[in-house]
């Protein structure tokens, strides 16, 4: 039933303008919900001690964002468990059955840039408590003033894995139809729209 909608909603609304998709989406994001994770279902995880839900999707579903299922609360199925989606379950098996190869990997995360809307929401600490695990050095995170784009380039120059939790900028009304895309850091928020279409 969700594979069916699901495919529905992909051909309906392709061409939606962004005033008026929003809303469907987000109405359809909690339907998913109510049919693939119900309030009983996440109880029971919940009970049993399930943090990761590992979710090999098939046909339509691929074209569901599992993380963004909506709760009835308005926050997500993100902020409950840790989603991870995969092609087949036997390639999620042989993957974690390897040694991983941590040793030599360098984490760059970034995180809350100053004088942004996401400045202090807790996701530097998010990225040391439960990224920077899986590797063997320290991370080296940005946040605050020092998540500049000047930072940023000269320390990703050392690293191998970068992890972004940051805002963008996508407009919608280019006069040729391509669009300046850019990604918020400290001391160039101001330089960003405020609008519904500038998260990413």
């Amino acid at each position: 039933q969700a594979a069916e909608q699901a495919e529905q909603f992909v051909e309906q609304h392709t061409l939606m303008m962004v005033d008026d998709w929003r809303g469907v989406l987000d109405a359809r994001l909690r339907q998913y919900r109510d049919l693939l994770f119900p309030d009983s279902l996440q109880t029971l995880c919940r009970e049993n001690g399930i943090q990761r839900l590992v979710i090999v999707p098939e046909g339509p579903l691929y074209h569901i964002p599992f993380p963004a299922l909506q709760q009835a609360d308005g926050t997500y199925l993100i902020d409950q468990f840790e989603v991870v989606t995969v092609p087949c379950i036997a390639l999620w098996q042989e993957c974690r059955s390897r040694q991983p190869e941590s040793a030599e990997v360098s984490l760059l995360g970034v995180a809350e840039p100053q004088n942004s809307n996401l400045a202090g929401n807790g996701d530097a600490q998010f990225i040391a408590d439960r990224i920077a695990p899986s590797f063997a050095d320290d991370p080296h995170i940005l946040s605050g003033a020092e998540a500049t784009r000047e930072q940023f380039l000269e320390a990703a120059n050392a690293a191998r894995v970068i992890h972004l939790m940051l805002h963008g900028s996508a407009p919608h009304d280019s006069e040729h139809g391509v669009a300046p895309h850019r990604i918020a850091m400290a001391g160039d928020r101001d330089d960003l729209p405020d609008s519904p279409g500038s998260s990413a």
